[in-house]
């Protein structure tokens, strides 16, 4: 984009750009609560957050927050039993009537229960590859 040297501009597409400073502060800080705190205040949507972290390809560390955030959302019964819970699966139901092929509440559950104990080391942000 066309801009002065003194300030430069960037333009990054981001499926939902209003949460996108929340997984800025959460990639510095490595603090969800601030996440947690908008979510349930519905300051943001649970689906954009959730398609800027697909988009950006960030860490499970937060796709599995997301994913246990949404399942106590939806099931705030169930969360209660699990929340004592350290593994790295959350609970997911499958709505198979559901005919929305982009969803990513889907595709973190999936991704989520296939985690084995070496990948336990969770960084923020992309993996580097060496």
């Amino acid at each position: 984009m066309p801009s002065s040297p003194t300030h430069p501009i960037l333009l990054l597409p981001v499926p939902d750009p209003s949460s996108f400073h929340l997984l800025v502060h959460w990639m510095y800080f490595g603090d969800t609560r601030y996440i947690e705190d908008c979510l349930t205040q519905k300051a943001i949507e649970w689906e954009g957050i959730a398609r800027n972290a697909e988009y950006l390809d960030l860490s499970r560390e937060i796709k599995i927050f997301l994913g246990r955030w949404y399942a106590s959302w939806l099931h705030p019964e169930q969360a209660q039993h699990a929340s004592g819970d350290d593994s790295d699966t959350a609970y997911y139901t499958d709505d198979s009537d559901d005919d929305d092929d982009d969803s990513t509440a889907s595709e973190m559950a999936g991704d989520l229960a296939s985690d084995s104990d070496d990948e336990k080391e969770v960084l923020r942000g992309r993996t580097r590859t060496t």
